[in-house]
């Protein structure tokens, strides 16, 4: 059980140069296989209030990337080639531009969440600051290499919290973290030599013998180069086959999510 596993701790190391978890290695080949894409973008765009202070957000910004150092980062290789991350030292700041209506905006706005990152020079987050006739504007523009859709809520939690307390000339109500992104990438590194990793390889070089690529018959051939651009396609199933589905369902003491996944399932084994 859970409760009977051993708890890691994983320890704080002071060092100027970290190394990348294997998520970020997986990142970080993309982009250079791409070479440059922005498919891994992750854009917050927010209308300030009329009182909103630009240069106190940016300054709280700092406060809060210096805490996540992993957004001010930048990956470079050292003699023996490998990639490390490192914080690169300098205050993140706006990028401040003035659009002419709202189609001048949107134009402005998709150019700088398409713009692809420089990761070995520019850290992990951009600022963009747009003013218009209907207020002021801000983009913050993550890549994926440092933050993800459950991390950005806690960013937006801690950033309002130090910008109040700036405004309020008070005290930051945040607790000290005992540990960074880099001392876990450290520890993933560490734990996954040896023995260990060499286990886990034989488990997926097992599981996954045999398999080979799933050719889907399409309607039209597919591109040449991947655009990453997905679609949703909706339909609507009839009452009376979702009554025997949730029936099913009910009787497998299971979901109806599972049910209709295991049927996608044989509909890919089929094809």
């Amino acid at each position: 059980s859970l409760a009977q596993q051993e708890l890691v701790v994983i320890p704080h190391l002071e060092m100027t140069r970290y190394p990348i978890s294997f998520a970020q290695a997986r990142m970080l080949f993309i982009e250079q296989f791409e070479q440059g894409s922005s498919a891994y973008h992750i854009p917050y765009l927010a209308q300030l209030d009329d009182d909103a202070n630009v240069f106190l957000l940016e300054e709280a910004i700092n406060v809060v990337s210096g805490r996540h150092q992993v957004m001010n980062s930048v990956y470079g290789y050292d003699e023996s080639n490998t990639v490390y991350q490192q914080v690169l030292g300098k205050d993140l700041v706006f990028h401040s531009h003035t659009c002419h209506g709202e189609y001048e905006l949107l134009e402005r706005v998709k150019a700088d969440i398409n713009k692809p990152f420089d990761l070995h020079s520019e850290p992990s987050l951009r600022l963009h600051h747009y003013q218009t006739e209907q207020g002021q504007y801000v983009l913050l523009m993550w890549h994926h290499i440092a933050m993800d859709g459950w991390s950005d809520d806690i960013f937006i939690r801690e950033l309002g919290e130090v910008y109040q307390a700036l405004s309020d000339s008070r005290e930051i109500d945040l607790p000290v973290l005992d540990i960074n992104y880099g001392d876990y990438a450290a520890w993933q590194r560490d734990y996954l030599q040896g023995e260990v990793g060499e286990r886990q390889l034989d488990y997926w070089r097992r599981t996954l013998s045999g398999y080979e690529t799933l050719a889907l018959p399409t309607d039209r051939p597919r591109p040449a180069q991947i655009d990453y651009r997905g679609q949703d396609s909706d339909f609507t199933l009839d009452a009376g086959l979702s009554a025997e589905l949730r029936a099913l369902a009910k009787a497998q003491e299971t979901t109806l999510y599972t049910v209709l996944l295991s049927a996608f399932y044989i509909s890919l084994a089929k094809l």
